[in-house]
């Protein structure tokens, strides 16, 4: 007996999951120049809602924000996050979330 494992679930969930951590790297980057958290999370959503403008400008020429679900996603997500920390002089998390995108995409690619 095979075990079938319908897996557009998951991954729908892992997208889901990756452009949420998209968006809390771009805020946490945006907010250590925006003070102002109303410009600076609506700057990440505007970022964030790139892609939409796909063929119609260059800013969306990009692969940042993919249509589905990649591992690069999840990396490039973890690493504006990291790069926020590091702005903030938590170098240690920084360091351990770089890390963490090395072994998410060398290992799982």
């Amino acid at each position: 007996m095979h075990l079938r494992i319908d897996w557009a679930p998951i991954f729908l969930v892992l997208h889901i999951l990756s452009r949420y951590l998209i968006i809390v790297g771009f805020e946490g980057v945006l907010s250590f120049f925006i003070h102002d958290v109303r410009f600076s999370s609506g700057g990440a959503m505007l970022l964030s809602s790139a892609t939409a403008l796909f063929g119609f400008s260059p800013v969306s020429a990009h692969t940042l924000l993919t249509d589905y679900f990649e591992h690069t996603e999840i990396a490039n997500a973890i690493l504006l996050i990291a790069c926020a920390m590091w702005l903030r002089h938590r170098v240690l998390p920084a360091f351990i979330l770089v890390g963490l995108t090395f072994d998410v995409n060398a290992f799982v690619g």
